[in-house]
């Protein structure tokens, strides 16, 4: 919208005022205001964009939905402004006490909120670097397998023999 008044100044081949460009600033920063988008709203925007983007097969929707329904589901306000490093615990918290979930999933659900709030900061959307940069350490997410071990019936014999020795 500031080029467009620059542009018609140019063209008209007068100077503006002071006043003149600072009512264009203010009208800018008025529509900027009634536009505010909610972060669910931005939420729906980045499935949308992104889904046709990356060509998201229907069950990356379905993933994008349930995630969407579940950060609605920990807090109907949620905006990115508030969504820091402390809600990011909370909503975690939230995830493995109330939805039961184990850490590979919570884990990967919080890759996806990355990737959204990735998307958003890139998008002009005011992400708090906090909530981008948390990064839990949960058990078994590590990525390392450890290796299972199996007992021979030989092996499995003694282990039941000693057992039965000190009960």
């Amino acid at each position: 919208m500031i080029t467009e008044f620059f542009k018609a100044c140019e063209v008209k081949k007068v100077t503006p005022t002071l006043a003149e460009v600072k009512t264009v600033f203010d009208q800018i920063a008025k529509n900027k205001k009634e536009k505010k988008e909610t972060f669910f709203s931005a939420f729906d925007r980045f499935t949308l964009m992104v889904g046709r983007e990356s060509d998201w097969d229907e069950d990356t929707y379905i993933k994008s939905g349930v995630i969407r329904r579940q950060l609605e589901a920990f807090d109907k306000a949620l905006s990115f402004e508030n969504l820091n490093a402390g809600r990011m615990i909370d909503y975690l918290s939230y995830l493995r006490v109330k939805r039961d979930m184990w850490n590979t999933t919570i884990v990967k659900n919080l890759g996806f909120i990355k990737w959204f709030l990735r998307w958003a900061l890139k998008n002009g959307y005011p992400v708090n670097q906090r909530a981008l940069d948390f990064s839990p350490k949960l058990k078994g997410t590590d990525g390392k397998i450890k290796k299972v071990v199996f007992l021979n019936i030989e092996e499995l014999g003694v282990v039941l023999f000693r057992r039965t020795l000190y009960f």
